[in-house]
């Protein structure tokens, strides 16, 4: 059998070619292995000559399920990759108003001709697109003073101007005394307690 059937049969069944240059890069040396794997994925995803590249869908959630880690490590996967040039995202995800996540959509800089990944080097990393929580721009009841919401500086206790109490006495220092109702039906007094408030010219 010649060397070229070999390989053919070698080759046989789809797969997902990785150029030399990028595996010998140092942004791709940086990597840490689970941000490696993800970026198989995503190159996978996108394609080998990028014909779904900037279309690439794949969540944090199914990145984190794929390879049997948590969330939190699949998403600071995603931002390494950001951080060392090989993704982009081209359509950030973020939650709808009516409750359903939109996942990210990336590009992969290996398709396009900047290559941000052969410009990194250590200590300059590129900046890291985050999720974006959604912004209603109708107001709400909440939103209102009407609603449930209260500004914060409507909470702080303002003194009486001039030093007066409701009943307009300068200085006034209450005194709590203790009293009862004498007319309960059932006999039985009910304390209350009687605020008793006195001026200078008391």
């Amino acid at each position: 059998m010649s060397r070229k059937r070999k390989a053919a049969k070698v080759l046989s069944g789809r797969f997902t070619a990785m150029p030399h240059y990028i595996l010998d890069c140092p942004a791709y040396k940086a990597l840490p292995p689970l941000a490696r794997c993800i970026y198989w994925h995503l190159h996978r995803l996108a394609g080998v000559a990028g014909e779904k590249n900037g279309e690439v869908f794949y969540s944090v959630r199914n990145a984190a399920e794929d390879h049997g880690v948590g969330k939190d490590r699949a998403n600071r996967a995603f931002d390494d990759l950001q951080a060392k040039g090989f993704i982009l995202p081209e359509r950030i995800g973020h939650l709808g108003i009516e409750g359903q996540g939109k996942a990210t959509t990336w590009r992969l800089t290996h398709f396009r001709a900047d290559r941000d990944f052969l410009k990194w080097s250590d200590g300059r990393d590129f900046p890291v697109a985050k999720k974006q929580k959604p912004v209603l721009t109708t107001r709400t009841a909440l939103s209102s003073k009407q609603g449930q919401s209260v500004n914060t500086r409507d909470r702080i206790a303002r003194p009486c101007p001039q030093n007066k109490d409701v009943s307009g006495a300068f200085d006034a220092s209450p005194v709590l005394t203790t009293g009862t109702y004498k007319d309960i039906p059932s006999g039985r007094a009910s304390p209350v307690v009687r605020l008793v408030t006195g001026g200078r010219g008391d």
